[in-house]
């Protein structure tokens, strides 16, 4: 999925308000404006699995790569986000939701790799809760706060198992 543009609700590659399990693909290239979440991905509603994927040079105001919003469910696992880039939370991923969802962690990081991506909070990630299981980070940059990770107050709560490749 490439060179999407979508100024009006984001995810000018996907928006997705279901089930949706994505394998094998690449999102690269996406765009919205600096006023729209998720370049790549807004995931809506529901729940959304993405498995062995690359999401690239993409671009919006929160979660270039991904944004999710409270409610939803989301699963990452061996995915790749490089080159993204948010204007203000999250330049990979933006995650605005609960800890829990049907008594299951609502959003679980495993064995991605988080790389060049930059956002004013947030270069990697910037969210409330997550649960990581196996992260690389590399080389990701915020203006404001949190090159890698930044996890978000008003109890914020993360299960945190991540390897660094560089700081």
């Amino acid at each position: 999925v490439k060179n999407g543009n979508n100024n009006n609700n984001g995810g000018a590659g996907l928006y997705n308000k279901g089930t949706t399990t994505l394998t094998n693909v690449i999102f690269d290239n996406n765009k919205t404006n600096n006023s729209n979440p998720g370049g790549a991905i807004r995931h809506y509603s529901g729940s959304l699995t993405i498995t062995d994927s690359t999401i690239s040079n993409s671009s919006g105001r929160n979660g270039a790569g991904l944004y999710a919003a409270d409610g939803t469910k989301t699963i990452l696992t061996r995915c790749t986000f490089t080159g993204n880039t948010g204007s203000t939370y999250g330049g990979a991923v933006n995650y605005e939701g609960r800890e829990l969802i049907d008594n299951a962690p609502a959003f679980v990081v495993t064995d991605c790799t988080f790389e060049n991506n930059k956002a004013a909070t947030g270069g990697a990630m910037c969210l409330k809760h997550v649960t990581i299981n196996g992260a690389n980070f590399a080389d990701n940059t915020a203006t404001s706060a949190g090159d890698k990770v930044f996890l978000g107050t008003y109890g914020t709560y993360a299960t945190f198992s991540a390897s660094y490749t560089s700081y």
